[in-house]
């Protein structure tokens, strides 16, 4: 198993499928599309369900890969596609997405370790489940590996530190985020696989594989196996744009390796781990101090220029940062002065509201009022129809007698004897 000495092939490899030669890398905005590479992540139960988005935002890059290839442990969804989301099933069933099932759970390794062994000659860039990129992701690994074809591309790295006596210093105390050497690679950079990482065929050993190795060390830890191995084999990390901010997933965070590698400090002990089984086995110990500190290779990012270059662009940012949140407070402040006033209306409109209400309310009771009388009404008029219809029938049955009487003798004799008294 030979190391790759990157001092004397950099920029000169050429790769099976992917060939760049120096005339073509000025037209590389125009060769991009034409690249194949490959997309791979894996996953567990609790973060399944997040997978969906992932593969969407995959589907929208700018440069969109040949496949996604999603690796599972086969011991952690016993029912297999079952067990899987319909969301993520219709992408599978559609072409749109491999699903690979591994015997062995290697955590957060499988994303690349079965990939790079079973497509040896693809160029394979990997995500994460939990994080949504942007749509020039891929675009920005794949320019920066047109010009370094021999180094990993990263869009999200930190900045391994030494002590002023040349020690590692623990993991905490390393510059997360570092983004003060863009388009430059280096052996002090460590890729973060959360925003995307870019892996060239053919650079790696087999010692990459070392699941033995991997079980014993840093089962948890994909990000510092793998920069061991970029160390072991003379592998440079190239930051592809200044540093990114991470797209949480919402509801993805709730568990994950971070919680144990950082906040539980698991990093600086599958670190040493790993040192001392690569140190013990090639005999190079400290492991990581002198393949980080005294590589030649790529950009020595612990000269005092450099972090001098460093603070002086952090500083300029902060500036810029601090005068953007200045007009950002200011902003804020107006936007609040506006919020009182809408409040102030708001409150007015209230008043209005309500006493808009009352008059409602006092209407109402007057028409209830007014409903009750008129049905008092009605029924004294209704009364008073049936009142009249009686008297009219009496009337009627009154107007029938006289008739009647007028009609009789004795009616008649006192008409008579009534003319008579008239006339005297």
């Amino acid at each position: 198993m030979g190391k790759i000495n990157l001092e004397q092939e950099l920029f000169s490899k050429v790769h099976t499928r992917n060939v760049i030669s120096d005339n073509e890398l000025d037209n590389s905005d125009r060769k991009l599309e034409n690249i194949r590479f490959m997309v791979t992540l894996t996953s567990y139960p609790e973060r399944i369900k997040y997978v969906k988005n992932v593969v969407e935002c995959l589907l929208k890059q700018n440069i969109q890969p040949e496949r996604v290839v999603l690796y599972l442990a086969a011991e952690q969804f016993p029912g297999q596609e079952a067990d899987l989301p319909a969301e993520l099933l219709d992408y599978i069933h559609n072409g749109q997405l491999l699903l690979e099932w591994c015997n062995e759970d290697l955590k957060s390794h499988k994303k690349y370790y079965y990939a790079m062994q079973q497509f040896p000659d693809e160029l394979i860039i990997t995500v994460d489940d939990d994080e949504i990129l942007p749509v020039t992701a891929t675009e920005e690994l794949l320019k920066s590996w047109l010009n370094y074809p021999n180094a990993v591309s990263a869009r999200r790295a930190h900045l391994i530190t030494c002590s002023e006596e040349g020690e590692l210093l623990p993991y905490d105390r390393w510059i997360k985020e570092y983004d003060g050497c863009v388009q430059k690679p280096s052996m002090q950079l460590m890729a973060t696989g959360c925003a995307g990482v870019l892996y060239p065929p053919h650079l790696f050993g087999q010692q990459l594989f070392d699941m033995d190795a991997i079980l014993a060390t840093c089962l948890y830890a994909d990000d510092l196996w793998l920069k061991a191995m970029e160390l072991l084999y003379d592998i440079p990390v190239v930051l592809s744009s200044e540093n990114v901010f991470l797209h949480h997933i919402d509801g993805s965070q709730e568990n994950g390796l971070f919680y144990r590698n950082v906040n539980g400090h698991e990093n600086d002990i599958q670190l040493k781990k790993i040192s001392d089984y690569l140190g013990e086995k090639y005999g190079d110990s400290p492991f990581f101090q002198k393949k980080i500190f005294e590589s030649e290779i790529g950009e020595n990012l612990s000269r005092k220029e450099s972090l001098q270059d460093y603070i002086f662009k952090m500083t300029e940012k902060y500036r810029m940062t601090d005068a953007k949140l200045q007009r950002t407070y200011k902003e804020k402040s107006e936007l609040n002065k506006k919020l009182q006033q809408t409040y102030v209306e708001k409150s007015e409109l209230n008043k209005r509201l309500q006493q808009t209400f009352d008059e409602k309310s006092e209407l109402n009771r007057k028409l209830k009022q007014t409903y009750a009388e008129k049905t008092e009404l009605n029924q004294k008029l209704q009364k008073a129809y049936q009142e009249k219809t009686q008297r009219g029938e009496k009337i009627k049955e009154l107007e029938q007698k006289i008739a009647y009487f007028e009609n009789t003798p004795v009616y008649k004799i006192y008409s008579r004897l009534s003319g008579l008294f008239s006339r005297k």
